[in-house]
């Protein structure tokens, strides 16, 4: 009974595999990721069934059935790459586990089953020391009266103290989990439903709130009748098995996770979601608050690059951290493999700075693995657990260590991707520029009647041959690339031996090859042919390609005079040709590199093709920092972005917007206002390709027309105010309203008379302005004397300056100045009258000169109510005053000072003020010193 029982686990084991692989061929069209589960639960049937020896048969058979059908080459049992042999390698390795899991479970379940039938050989007394040795416990219930009786150690089992129990059914399903009473309830009356054996797991709640797993075991007795009377079973405590099978679920989910990031891996390219998954993956395993990457910087600092935490806890996802007392202690260690487990980070004895930081982050325990990037220290992966103590395990530190392994391979995996991809378009630019060079070239080589020829430096190959070899040899130009030197064949008999020895001596290096021989074609016709070969050098010199010109030279031999005039127009026109377009190519270069014009060619995705050396120039950058980028994102003003890229848009598509202006931003994000002429480019077939604009850089342009708008509205303000007030008086005075009132008919005629001499003030410093700054006034320059220069100034404001009650005090002075003395005496009566307009009665006016190294230094200092500092520069500008109604009040024009500063700036010289509000201004301004003197 025992052979034939091994023999048909055996027999399940082999049946379970072959119905896996009918299965898996069946399906492999339609669902062809299910090969290995299928035979997973092969292996799984027949470990159940027979246990480890047989599930061991079903792996082995597996494997070679997946090797056999589904692994090229089909049918034959051979390892054809790596990639197989991994896959093969995987499958074992759960299929293994599968087998060791399940034969264990069968196992347990035999010796269960083997002590059931023990327990009831032994007598009561060795029952009851079995049942609490496996904490086991009896009941009987009967189901007429609805009482129970159970052993003391099934009250233990339900953690109720003994003798407690009061015999209901009411009681037993109280201490049962919630969820697990429909269940337990549902399987008693399907037992006695079906005059079946009861079996099952569920969990009770003890009086102190744990939860334990408890298996119960039955069967129900019946009448006569049929009817069921009572029924009896055990009851065991699985909590252990149930904790190891936990233990076993989660290590098994742990390889598995460690298995699919690796698989992952391998399989994607993207290291953003390779981080991302495994942050993810690794706090759902651990069941943490947060999991992170943390990469290093080159200083010490780094950025938390990935992240997954928890809803209740603090995000710190692009957090940029610098921690000196954790770079100074701990980021060589983790260089050198370093793995730290705390599992309370505030009695582990961590640096008091580097402690406060991971409690801000809310870390109460922490588990640190390093990544390393071959001998590198790239980052960090650590977990986070905020919500209590937590003491690390071994395997979950394992787990950490084995997938930062795993990312330390992904992050090498995507720079090495990084550094293929990089070689990879600079390998395509130049396989570009190659094909365009040879495209080049071969217009040229074709469109010619002689035979170019290319070949290997020792004609072992022919690299190019044009099509004129078949023109003048008729013999096919594959012929020659088979053999290279078929065309020798065909060689006159009488020039063969000559042209053999030639040739010979041009390989070795004894003379050039310039021969003329005949030839002789298929049809039997004879032609002459001249042929001219010579070395093609590289950058060092050395010969690596030989190229040639081969001409039938038929007709010249016939009428030698008549070919030689032929050839050479020919020649004339090819290099005349040659030089037209090596000249036009020349002079649009030179054109583009030297206008001063901004050029940009963008393709039709907004990217840079092509810039011009004044662009270069314009904006800072350098040519690589341009070609290629978006012109949008790079050159173009968030704020007009959108608009710009619409434009363009509608260029390509409609052809419009040929004209239009916008602002660009410089390298140093300064703006410069370009007027732009567009034109599409189009290639050989007319599909557009880009646009070509050339833009005129009208940015001085646009400050010299608000300038020049500003500064009309201002004149045009000046002068309407006082031509204004003069019609206002003058009409009131035609209407006769004051004929009878001589008072105000004067004071109407006073305001008009003010108004008119303010117009001719204005008039007057606006055209002087205008003819110093134009420069038609011509400076004429003397040595003068600082001290008669200031005298006649105050000579010409003493009279206005007695009228305001105000005193003037010069410094005597023996200096002497180089300037023009009517231009600097009209600048200090400015100041002097500015000084005396805005200065209270009985005050001094102040006017002094110190020398200096190569100057001769003037101030002109007041005691009135000063000038606010945002306000010290902009007086000197056209029509600025302090006050606005100080034109009305004090009668300025708002030019004076405009006029002082371009007449000091004519003199080399300088002028600006200081003032403290409240307790007067003082101007200064520079003269040089007459030639040859110098301090």
């Amino acid at each position: 009974m025992r052979l034939n029982r091994h023999i048909l686990s055996y027999g399940v084991a082999v049946l379970s595999t072959a119905i896996a692989c009918l299965l898996a061929l069946w399906l492999e069209g339609l669902l062809s990721p299910l090969v290995s589960p299928l035979f997973y639960i092969a292996v799984a049937i027949s470990t159940w069934y027979g246990g480890i020896r047989p599930g061991l048969v079903s792996v082995v058979l597996s494997a070679l059935m997946i090797q056999a059908a589904f692994l090229p080459p089909v049918n034959q049992l051979i390892l054809t790459g790596p990639e197989d042999l991994i896959r093969l390698s995987i499958f074992l390795l759960v299929a293994l586990t599968i087998n060791l899991l399940i034969g264990n479970l069968r196992h347990s379940r035999q010796k269960i089953e083997q002590l059931n039938q023990q327990l009831l050989q032994t007598n009561t007394e060795q029952l009851r020391m079995v049942l609490s040795a496996v904490q086991m416990g009896l009941w009987d219930w009967d189901i007429v009266t609805g009482k129970i009786q159970w052993s003391p150690e099934h009250e233990q089992l339900f953690g109720i103290p003994t003798g407690c129990f009061d015999g209901e059914y009411a009681t037993v399903e109280a201490c049962i989990h919630p969820e697990d009473r429909s269940g337990v309830n549902q399987s008693i009356q399907q037992a006695i439903l079906t005059r079946s054996h009861y079996q099952h797991e569920f969990r009770v709640v003890w009086v102190d709130g744990s939860i334990h797993w408890i298996e119960g075991r039955g069967r129900a007795f019946y009448n006569e009748a049929g009817e069921p009377i009572r029924m009896s079973g055990t009851v065991i405590s699985i909590s252990d098995r149930k904790q190891t099978e936990a233990l076993l679920n989660q290590q098994f989910d742990r390889q598995r996770t460690v298995m699919e990031i690796g698989q992952h891996i391998r399989q994607s390219l993207n290291l953003e979601e390779i981080l991302n998954t495994t942050v993810e993956d690794v706090r759902q395993l651990l069941q943490t608050d947060r999991v992170i990457i943390f990469q290093f910087a080159p200083n010490g600092s780094g950025t938390v690059v990935v992240e997954s935490v928890g809803d209740r806890w603090l995000s710190i996802l692009s957090t940029q951290i610098y921690d000196p007392c954790f770079k100074d202690e701990y980021v060589e260690l983790f260089r050198q493999g370093l793995v730290t487990a705390k599992s309370d980070v505030r009695t582990a004895g961590i640096a008091p700075c580097h402690l406060e930081l991971l409690l801000n982050f809310q870390v109460v325990a922490n588990l640190v693995v390093p990544i390393l990037q071959g001998e590198e220290l790239w980052g960090l992966l650590i977990a986070h657990h905020c919500s209590s103590v937590r003491e690390w395990q071994p395997s979950e530190i394992e787990l950490l260590q084995q997938l930062a392994t795993q990312v330390g391979i992904a992050i090498q995996q995507a720079a090495l991707v990084e550094q293929l991809q990089t070689e990879l378009r600079e390998r395509r630019a130049t396989e570009a520029a190659l094909r365009e060079s040879e495209q080049k070239f071969r217009q040229l080589a074709e469109q010619i009647q002689e035979v170019f020829f290319l070949y290997t430096v020792d004609f072992g190959d022919v690299l190019y041959i044009n099509p004129a070899y078949e023109t003048i040899w008729q013999r096919s130009c594959a012929s020659l690339y088979q053999n290279p030197f078929s065309f020798i064949d065909s060689v006159h008999a009488d020039d063969r031996e000559r042209i053999s020895t030639a040739m010979q001596g041009f390989i070795n290096g004894d003379r050039p090859f310039q021969e003329e021989y005949r030839i002789l074609r298929p049809n039997g016709s004879i032609r002459w042919v001249y042929t001219r070969t010579f070395f093609v050098y590289n950058d060092r010199q050395e010969a690596y390609r030989v190229a040639g010109l081969a001409t039938d030279i038929t007709a010249r031999k016939q009428a030698e005079i008549a070919l030689q005039q032929l050839n050479a127009q020919l020649e004339l026109r090819v290099a005349e040709r040659t030089a037209e377009l090596t000249e036009a190519e020349r002079r649009w270069r030179y054109l583009l590199e030297r206008v001063q014009l901004v050029v940009v060619g963008l393709d039709c995705e907004g990217r840079v093709d092509y810039v011009n050396t004044f662009f270069l120039k314009l904006t800072g950058y350098q040519q690589a920092e341009v070609l290629g980028k978006c012109w949008f994102e790079l050159c173009i003003p968030s704020t007009h972005r959108q608009l710009m890229q619409r434009t363009f848009t509608e260029i390509l598509t409609d052809n419009r917007h040929s004209y239009y202006q916008n602002s660009i931003l410089t390298k140093a994000k300064e703006e410069r206002f370009i007027a732009w002429n567009n034109t599409l480019l189009c290639d050989s077939v007319g599909k557009i390709v880009g646009t070509i604009s050339i833009g005129e850089d009208i940015t001085e342009r646009q400050k010299i027309e608000q300038m020049k708008n500003e500064f009309i509205g201002i004149v045009s303000h000046e002068l309407r105010t006082p031509l204004t007030a003069i019609r206002a008086s003058l009409g009131l005075l035609r209407t006769g309203i004051y004929d009878n009132r001589p008072d105000k008919f004067k004071r109407m005629i006073e305001i008009a008379a003010i108004d008119s001499d303010r117009l001719v003030r204005l008039v007057n410093d606006i055209l002087d302005l205008e003819r110093l700054e134009s420069g038609r006034v011509v400076m004429d320059k003397t040595t003068c004397k600082a001290a008669d220069l200031i005298q006649q100034a105050v000579s010409g404001v003493e009279a206005i300056a007695r009228e305001q009650h105000i005193g003037l005090m010069v410094q005597p002075t023996q200096l002497e100045v180089w300037a023009a003395a009517d231009a600097i005496i009209q600048t200090l009566m400015n100041l002097l009258s500015n000084a005396i307009k805005f200065s209270p009665p009985h005050t001094m006016v102040r006017v002094s000169v110190q020398p200096q190294v190569d100057r001769v230094l003037f101030q002109v200092q007041d005691r009135g109510r000063g000038i606010p500092a945002d306000r010290l520069e902009t007086i000197f500008g056209r029509f600025q005053q302090v006050d606005a109604s100080d034109s009305r009040q004090k009668g300025g024009t708002g030019l004076g000072l405009a006029i002082c500063r371009s007449i000091v700036e004519q003199h080399e010289g300088r002028i600006w003020a200081e003032s403290c509000p409240g307790e007067g201004s003082t101007f200064f301004f520079t003269l040089p010193l007459p030639p040859g003197e110098c301090r």
